[in-house]
């Protein structure tokens, strides 16, 4: 019932092309023959404004963005398009045993590379839940907006230390890397080598990425972060927090374990080495019963705000 109601409302879903293939009623079609080009106008226009108004916070969608396409917008009024959210095809691709099921497999690398070609000045990309993408995607990410500075990916068990060796050309400000399920990561320390390389990095969060050790950290800690959120990566130790200690500029860190009740191997002792941290205004630690109230209290007293 769920999946015939998804189909009325947004038509067929056509996986080779990516298209959403939505037959018109004969009452509908009518009614194009006698509005016709006006309809098609208005529509135009209305995209239109909305290349025109879009922003970080309010990024052009997947679906408007097909709709851009569908309606022969000029690639120079594309290149406009500087923020873009992918994350939010999962909510109306009706074609699978449940909906469920069809969550975030729409955008594959060769799609991506073809929705990046009409955006050249892209700044802002959102993936989310993308889970097709790979290390082939990234490429081209590197390679079709080279003006990116914000980039997030909800998933990245298909992200290897390769695909982040391409994002080092890219002036990026904030990358965040969601975690991969069930062991899957294949990041290690050679990742973070290749992501130090991002001078421009201030905000950079890996989750649930067991190939990174202190090894790694101590390199990415040479950058200048505002923001590390390295919150389930169990690799770790209390040599991290003496790396992190060091960062001057950071302003808020994320720590801790799983919810399975797996943890870092950091202790009191470590996390007492970010007392020398000049300006840490906030710490999150979470699913860590190791760190014992009195430690915690110990870093409240600093003003240090734990979760």
């Amino acid at each position: 019932m769920v999946i015939a109601t998804l189909r009325a409302k947004f038509g067929e879903y056509d996986s080779r092309a990516g298209t959403l293939e939505t037959k018109a009623s004969p009452e509908q079609e009518a009614s194009a023959t006698q509005t016709g080009a006006s309809t098609s106008e208005l529509e135009r226009q209305s995209l239109i404004e909305l290349i025109k108004n879009h922003s970080v916070k309010n990024p052009m969608t997947l679906k408007q963005f097909q709709n851009c396409e569908r309606a022969g917008i000029s690639e120079t009024l594309m290149a406009c398009i500087h923020h873009l959210n992918l994350d939010e095809i999962g909510a109306y691709l009706p074609r699978a045993a449940s909906p469920a099921q069809y969550i975030m497999r729409w955008v594959t690398d060769e799609r991506l590379g073809i929705i990046l070609s009409h955006c050249p000045n892209l700044e802002t990309l959102h993936l989310g839940g993308q889970t097709q993408i790979s290390d082939a995607g990234f490429a081209k990410i590197a390679a079709l907006v080279p003006q990116l500075k914000v980039l997030t990916l909800s998933n990245h068990k298909n992200i290897t230390d390769a695909g982040l060796a391409s994002l080092k050309t890219l002036p990026l400000r904030d990358l965040y890397l969601g975690g991969a399920p069930e062991e899957k990561s294949s990041i290690t320390d050679a990742g973070l080598r290749h992501i130090a390389e991002i001078r421009s990095l201030q905000r950079f969060q890996i989750l649930d990425c067991n190939g990174i050790t202190d090894t790694g950290i101590g390199v990415l800690c040479t950058i200048p972060l505002k923001n590390l959120d390295l919150l389930g990566c169990l690799s770790l130790t209390d040599a991290s927090m003496g790396s992190i200690s060091g960062v001057e500029s950071l302003e808020s860190f994320t720590m801790g374990g799983r919810q399975d009740g797996r943890q870092p191997k950091i202790t009191k002792a470590g996390l007492a080495q970010l007392d020398s941290h000049p300006n840490l205004p906030k710490l999150s630690v979470y699913y860590m019963p190791s760190i014992d109230q009195a430690a915690r209290g110990h870093l409240q007293a600093r003003g240090i705000q734990l979760l």
